[in-house]
């Protein structure tokens, strides 16, 4: 009667028997860490643990903290090179059309295409790589390409060197009803 009472978990007559059952003489506390009697305990221990409803969202909690926490550190770097981008290209459109109206026989104020479109260039915070220039007597173009530094990265520290290019097209044609 006392041993359906021990499984059903309710208090026996005598003291509680032991984590394991086992033969007479087989406690753990008395045969160290080391035995085989304590790895089993250990080992039901760890499974009534993962059986347990609460211990899975622990688990899976425990889990998906670094994984999130890596992916914020990629969204951080990707939103910052997407904004370094931006401003590069910003930056690339505006010294493209200083450099074309620099070009212009209405508009221009000299002859400088490359000084106006690096000085664009660095009032937008990009650094001029090349200003390219050609056409004919119709038809003007600047090419302009600039680059911008994305610093702040978590996952490249040294930082990245975005660059953009853009092209102004001047028509010098007298045709003006198009």
């Amino acid at each position: 009667m006392d041993s359906r009472r021990h499984r059903r978990g309710l208090p026996g007559r005598d003291s509680c028997p032991p984590l394991i059952e086992g033969p007479p003489g087989n406690d753990i506390r008395s045969q160290g860490p080391r035995s085989t009697a304590w790895r089993e305990g250990f080992v039901l221990r760890a499974r009534r643990l993962v059986r347990g409803e609460a211990a899975g969202v622990t688990v899976i909690a425990a889990a998906l903290v670094p994984v999130m926490l890596l992916l914020a550190l990629i969204l951080h770097d990707v939103t910052q090179v997407y904004a370094a981008r931006s401003q590069a290209q910003t930056a690339a459109d505006a010294a493209a059309k200083a450099a074309g109206l620099e070009l212009t026989p209405l508009f221009g104020v000299g002859n400088d295409p490359t000084g106006a479109a690096r000085d664009y260039a660095r009032r937008n915070g990009c650094e001029l790589v090349s200003c390219e220039t050609g056409g004919n007597e119709r038809y003007l173009w600047v090419t302009v390409r600039v680059a911008r530094r994305a610093d702040r990265l978590f996952l490249k520290p040294g930082g990245a060197v975005l660059t953009a290019t853009a092209r102004c097209y001047l028509d010098l044609s007298d045709d003006v009803n198009r």
